[in-house]
């Protein structure tokens, strides 16, 4: 889901945008890893966290479209707190 930077970029891949809404469309999930490096609300959220379980904290999110579904059944080898906002 890559396609080659723009002029004058310092990147040489980034997010092929058509394509990945195309996938989303398809049913695909969108994994966002690392959110907390990214987006100041969630790394807030994540400080907090850490900080009152004192344990290291990271987040994901994982947006699935309507009528599909994001995982099968599993399990993870680390501890998880999901936090479901909608659907």
């Amino acid at each position: 889901f890559t396609a080659p930077a723009g002029v004058g970029a310092t990147v040489a891949d980034q997010l092929d945008d058509t394509a990945l809404w195309r996938a989303f469309a398809d049913g695909a999930t969108l994994v966002l890893q690392a959110l907390h490096r990214t987006w100041e609300p969630v790394a807030d959220l994540v400080s907090g966290l850490s900080t009152e379980l004192g344990h290291p904290v990271q987040a994901n999110a994982y947006v699935t479209p309507p009528q599909n579904r994001g995982f099968d059944a599993h399990y993870d080898v680390h501890d998880v707190f999901v936090l479901q906002i909608e659907g």
